[in-house]
């Protein structure tokens, strides 16, 4: 399996990755943090922590079908 399946859980165009467990509430959640986590300063700081959280999560083997 290639990583290609992180970029495509990133791109919203995308359909979410089918072997990702629960994706669909993963990206969910995901938009949601970022929304909320962005917006003052450094907002583009917050979204690479937020990015970071959810590239680790999807690096779990316990995250994938």
């Amino acid at each position: 399996m290639n990583n290609n399946y992180i970029l495509d859980f990133f791109d919203t165009n995308k359909p979410c990755p089918g072997f990702v467990k629960n994706c669909e509430q993963l990206r969910s959640e995901y938009l949601k943090e970022l929304k909320d986590n962005t917006t003052g300063q450094c907002s583009s700081c917050f979204a690479r922590i937020v990015r970071d959280k959810y590239i680790e999560i999807l690096l779990n083997n316990n995250n994938l079908s």
